[in-house]
């Protein structure tokens, strides 16, 4: 399933590498504004995944900071509590979609047409734009079933879902790619998919719900869940943009001072390194829902246990991908005659390092979520305010060009959140980091 929900980065990518560069530039934009989209949600959906998961792992109510009280460890599902979820996060999420329309279609705007003249065909660019719009509304309306679906723990169904979703976006991009659609094929194809992804998320939500049938809470029930939810939720809303900053905005920073041929050549290496996270990181992301169901019982060493063997097949399976990467990649642009090209030596080497780094680092904050909690919101925004000053400073003053790119956000990185969340996280399941990483008894 992961493997085809980056197809627009690694199986559509020899027919993307047939666009003139500066289409190609314009692509990694239109992919950078529909990033954006989870941030437009203030934080809602990882918070209210996470009460599904406490939900599911019995817990009889919410707090707006900290795990519910512990649940017995034969708890059944809370199904009233489930309802009161769904129906919250359906009235939310409407007014969220006017607010992606709105906020995203200024912003996303103002960001395509800076360099829009520089395309092949600036007229189907901008359609390709509106287009992408849509697409990213339609996300935000229809996307949380899905989330929702996996918070009850139904990680298989969830997953054969998508694959039928990103199959459908996968064929119909590359169809409309051999017809020449250009920069509006893989708008269209994500329209498509996620009607698809929508209506059988949905259908299988409400059949697993069905049979623990409960009233629709009041208005005043809504309010109330919903001022629960907002104080992590705003937190996570901000951690998130701090993560936003540090990435799509180095791809801003890129296109304003170096131009869409530089970022054709950052894209592509940020995408390759975005493919080895996300492959990696499925090892502990099918075990989220179950984390926090284990976070409500308080089985701290059961935790411990699937976490630790978790992490390392993550760690390991992200360190041959990036071997694989610096290895096959020369090789494999020049057989498919693509003219592109990814960063050069040493900054790719780089780029891939980070990104290891920074993946370990997100599985711990993860973690540390799971208690309802977010201490490591002002440090992340810190260090993503001072990851784009020192990038643009490294541009402007040291003359390093893409490898500011690179060295500006694992500068700082590495001054505080790399190493000391870990060491929070490991603490937050009654361990060390030692211990947790390499003791069995931990």
């Amino acid at each position: 399933m992961n493997f085809l929900r980056l197809g627009t980065g690694l199986l559509l990518l020899p027919l993307l590498l047939r666009l003139p560069t500066e289409d190609f530039g314009l692509y990694w934009v239109l992919l950078g504004l529909q990033a954006i989209v989870p941030l437009l949600d203030f934080g809602f959906l990882p918070s209210i995944e996470r009460a599904v998961s406490y939900a599911m792992g019995g817990a009889a109510d919410l707090k707006e900071q900290g795990p519910p009280e512990p649940a017995p460890p034969d708890a059944a599902p809370n199904y009233r509590l489930l309802w009161r979820l769904l129906h919250v996060t359906r009235v939310l999420y409407r007014w969220l979609t006017i607010i992606v329309l709105v906020g995203l279609g200024a912003w996303g705007t103002y960001a395509v047409g800076l360099r829009v003249q520089e395309t092949s065909a600036p007229s189907q660019a901008w359609l390709a734009w509106g287009v992408t719009l849509l697409a990213c509304a339609l996300e935000m309306y229809a996307g949380w079933w899905s989330i929702y679906l996996r918070a009850l723990n139904k990680v298989l169904l969830y997953s054969r879902i998508l694959v039928t979703a990103f199959l459908i976006k996968f064929i119909l991009s590359s169809l409309l790619l051999l017809g020449g659609a250009g920069l509006l094929a893989v708008p269209i194809a994500s329209l498509v998919s996620s009607f698809a992804s929508r209506a059988l998320a949905r259908k299988q939500v409400v059949a697993i719900l069905a049979g623990h049938p409960h009233p629709v809470p009041s208005r005043d029930e809504v309010s109330a869940t919903l001022r629960i939810l907002w104080p992590n939720s705003w937190r996570m809303a901000l951690h998130y943009l701090s993560g936003y900053l540090t990435s799509t905005a180095n791809a801003f920073i890129c296109l304003l001072f170096l131009g869409l041929a530089v970022n054709a050549t950052y894209g592509l290496s940020v995408q390759i390194t975005l493919i080895c996270q996300s492959m990696a990181s499925v090892w502990v992301q099918v075990k989220w829902p179950l984390f926090s169901q284990l976070r409500a019982r308080q089985d701290l060493a059961a935790l411990r246990r699937i976490f630790r063997q978790r992490l390392w097949l993550a760690q390991l399976t992200y360190t041959a991908l990036a071997c694989l990467a610096l290895l096959l990649h020369e090789p494999l642009l020049h057989w498919l005659k693509s003219g592109k090209a990814v960063l050069p030596s040493p900054w790719f080497p780089l780029l891939l390092l980070n990104g290891w780094i920074e993946m370990h680092y997100a599985f711990w904050g993860t973690l540390l979520a799971t208690e309802n909690r977010a201490p490591f919101l002002v440090p992340s925004l810190l260090t993503s305010l001072g990851s784009v000053l020192l990038t643009i400073g490294l541009i402007h003053l040291a003359g390093l060009g893409s490898g500011a790119l690179v060295v500006g956000p694992m500068v700082a990185g590495c001054a505080f959140n790399y190493w000391y969340w870990p060491r929070v996280g490991a603490r937050s399941a009654k361990s060390s980091w030692l211990r947790l990483m390499f003791s069995r008894a931990a």
